[in-house]
């Protein structure tokens, strides 16, 4: 029994003498030299280059950990490392290179390496970045990155149209109304919420409005509509004010009699960001010129 208990103490004294030694024994002389990463959007991939300097004469194999690298909606950050594309890599996701759960090999001198970002929503993210040898931290630096937001404009036009199946000549004039989500920065911007209000210019009454959500890609922009490949909105002038016509698919129709003018407004907002841009349908110009000419019919009736 008592020489049981000098071996199991013997163990552990030899144990933690070679855990001593191996703390004591300095790591591979391997430095972060650059770290940099370009402005990237949010929900848009982006990336980080790194310069790792290898002063030993020969290859060393390194763990490369990047803490942050990938945060979601809810600012919580998911483990990355690993996910490490070296120089030599013929592709952004070459199978053969990507280092998943393996050692970096260096080679003598400077080796530049790269690591995927991506964060779900705008801000500035502190980025960790560990070199490591055989769980032994050899250097490790931060670095800042800034996930810029969506950059979103509106754009409206507007165009008389003709449609299939109306048969009431000059009685009627059908205003199509185009518009256009576009968006000038990096990020993706999803489920804009965008609101339609029309009014009439001469009583300043608001007849129609409504509300849709979009999504619009990153240095793109979006179609609004209610129905694919229709006007966003339909503005329906006749003598009298009203019709009992029917523009489906089009949802968004707004009917006035000659001599009216709308003020068309859209606005869109997200992440308390909010942008509008808005038209006259149709031109006072052309409401006047339309009214003078139902006066001369008129007047020339007996």
């Amino acid at each position: 029994m008592k020489n049981k208990t000098l071996i199991t103490v013997f163990v552990v004294v030899l144990a933690l003498a070679l855990v001593f030694l191996w703390a004591l024994e300095p790591g591979a002389d391997v430095e972060i030299v650059d770290l940099h990463a370009p402005p990237i959007g949010a929900s848009t991939p982006g990336k980080l280059d790194i310069v790792l300097r290898n002063n030993e004469p020969e290859p060393v194999d390194i763990w490369l950990d990047v803490e942050n690298a990938f945060v979601d909606e809810n600012g919580i950050s998911h483990p990355t490392s690993r996910v490490i594309i070296p120089e030599n890599s013929s592709g952004p996701w070459d199978v053969d290179f990507v280092s998943l759960q393996k050692p970096i090999t260096l080679l003598p001198g400077n080796n530049s390496v790269k690591a995927r970002l991506g964060y779900r929503l705008p801000g500035e993210y502190e980025l960790e970045v560990k070199v490591s040898e055989d769980s032994r931290l050899l250097d490790s630096a931060s670095l800042t990155v800034e996930v810029q937001p969506p950059e979103l404009s509106l754009k409206l036009e507007y165009e008389k149209v003709s449609w299939k199946g109306l048969e009431r000549g000059n009685d009627i004039e059908l205003y199509g109304i185009y518009g256009y989500l576009i968006n000038y920065g990096p990020s993706l911007a999803e489920d804009v919420c965008t609101n339609l209000s029309v009014t009439e210019e001469r009583t300043g009454e608001t007849v129609f409005t409504s509300s849709e959500v979009y999504d619009v890609g990153d240095y793109d922009k979006t179609t609004l509509w209610t129905w694919p490949d229709y006007p966003y909105a339909l503005i329906e002038i006749t003598r009298s004010g009203t019709s009992e016509e029917s523009y489906m698919p089009v949802q968004n129709v707004i009917r006035g009699k000659t001599g009216d003018v709308f003020r068309v407004n859209v606005s869109s907002e997200w992440g308390g960001q909010t942008v509008s841009t808005e038209i006259l349908v149709p031109t006072e110009e052309e409401s006047v010129e339309k009214s003078e000419k139902k006066s001369e019919e008129e007047g020339g009736n007996p």
